[in-house]
């Protein structure tokens, strides 16, 4: 789950829209989502998201509140696979579940700014 764990601009953060979702899709508390078409999405592996979860479902009119990704919120993330302090500096991509980050650099979108060698890092978008 992303968890905004600090921020660089701090009066203007955070703020909650409420936007539609896709039809047939399950949404977690602190996911990765991106907008297709108007609609709020899974974000893939290598997908910059838009907008961070959060609640866990809609309301009666279809939508779900998020707050919008900016470069200036850093988030606290579980990672797939233990985070060498090695790969501070370096972006990697979103676990597929959209609650986690990878070790995998390829096409990363997420930068990582803090790691001690366990699962959890703080980072931002690229």
């Amino acid at each position: 789950m992303f968890k905004t764990a600090k921020r660089a601009v701090a009066d203007v953060e955070p703020i909650i829209h409420n936007l539609p979702v896709t039809e047939g899709e399950t949404y977690s508390l602190g996911e990765a989502l991106k907008l297709t078409g108007g609609k709020l999405t899974k974000a893939g592996a290598t997908d910059r998201p838009t907008h961070i979860s959060m609640g866990n479902k809609a309301d009666s009119s279809g939508c779900l509140p998020v707050i919008a990704v900016r470069g200036t919120t850093y988030f606290e993330v579980e990672s797939t696979a233990a985070a060498a302090a090695s790969l501070i500096g370096s972006a990697v991509t979103l676990g597929t579940d959209g609650l986690s980050v990878t070790a995998t650099t390829t096409s990363g979108v997420f930068t990582i700014d803090e790691a001690d060698g366990g699962m959890t890092v703080v980072g931002h978008f690229a």
